[in-house]
């Protein structure tokens, strides 16, 4: 099987960027990032994080001074594998997301499930939007 490259007429650009990124401390960084979503509702912020791997007892959340922190923690086993290379593994995180001022703090709700971690940040309640229907006359 043959893999082919389409570079779009920057083939220099693409060869820096690969090289960059099969140095052994992009592959480290990598795999200390976790990806995230957020998306927002009319009652609640979601923020869903991909942590496949991770248990429910591997991960924890804290938040202080409008900061959320995700932390997940995973013993590192002595390996006898040598990899010729090595894009992903699990590994201890930390994610940090700056909070808006509308969250009510004492409602935020987590799970983990399929390898996401769920976390549900509830509106304040004066803040929800209102709707108002308008009779036309």
């Amino acid at each position: 099987m043959t893999l082919v490259r389409t570079h779009h007429g920057y083939p220099a650009f693409y060869n820096v960027v690969e090289r960059l990124m099969n140095q052994p401390e992009w592959a480290e960084h990598q795999k200390e990032t976790v990806l995230s979503n957020v998306k927002k509702s009319e009652t609640a912020y979601e923020l869903e994080l991909a942590v496949p791997g991770y248990t429910r007892e591997n991960i924890s959340l804290s938040i202080e001074n409008k900061t959320l922190t995700v932390k997940g923690q995973v013993e590192k086993k002595e390996e006898e594998t040598i990899y010729t290379r090595r894009e992903f593994g699990i590994n201890s995180f930390t994610r940090k997301f700056s909070l808006p001022e509308n969250i009510d703090l004492q409602k935020v709700e987590a799970k983990a499930e399929n390898g996401i971690l769920h976390i549900t940040l509830p509106l304040l309640e004066e803040v929800k939007p209102k709707k108002f229907e308008i009779k036309v006359a």
